[in-house]
């Protein structure tokens, strides 16, 4: 079966503690280059069926530096979740200017960003993307470098977690998550991703 690599992308010269998401492009930092040659060493002593990146700048650096000379395959549906309004907040100053979905978002466990992307899609194209790399790589590992969300919602989706649930799942900076394709994984993406909207 498919197993699926997952490694967030390296600190960037984003402010420390801001929401990134989708609508900005920041680089890496270069402790984020650090973290992403550093993932390299380990990643090298595996033979990948295949790489796949988020098209945002942050995570194709990482791949391009963890794996030199190997061209990740760029999907659009790997790319963090759009953050609308709270985009380069920190949490201080969503509570600050945007009282109700702070209350919200701790009440509920997950984000519901005003003007930008509700979590519950975040994870139906994420479904989809992961399905759609499973039945091109039906066998042996396959890295997807991406975003602290996607990682969630993947991991969630697989373990049959709520989004409550799989918000709380760590995903450091250039930390490594290993998700099995197994049956009940696939039926689980397959279930998400075939949602109605």
């Amino acid at each position: 079966m498919t197993r699926l690599l997952l490694l967030r992308h390296g600190y960037t010269t984003a402010a420390p503690g801001s929401l990134v998401g989708c609508r900005v492009d920041p680089d890496l930092s270069t402790e984020g280059r650090d973290q992403a040659r550093a993932a390299g060493a380990h990643l090298r002593r595996r033979r990948f069926a295949a790489v796949y990146s988020s098209p945002l700048r942050r995570a194709r650096e990482t791949a391009e530096l963890a794996l030199p000379g190997i061209a990740p395959q760029i999907d659009d549906r790997l790319q963090e979740l759009d953050w609308g309004e709270l985009t380069g907040l920190t949490f201080a100053q969503i509570e600050e200017r945007h009282p109700d979905t702070a209350a919200a978002w701790l009440r509920d466990g997950w984000p519901l960003p005003p003007g930008g992307e509700h979590p519950l899609h975040l994870w139906r194209r994420t479904a989809a993307a992961v399905l759609d790399i499973c039945a091109g790589h039906p066998d042996g590992d396959v890295l997807v470098v991406c975003h602290g969300g996607v990682i969630r919602a993947v991991v969630g989706v697989a373990r049959g977690l709520d989004v409550g649930r799989a918000w709380r799942i760590r995903t450091p900076h250039c930390g490594l998550r290993i998700q099995r394709a197994t049956p009940l994984a696939l039926e689980r993406w397959r279930g998400v991703a075939s949602a109605a909207p």
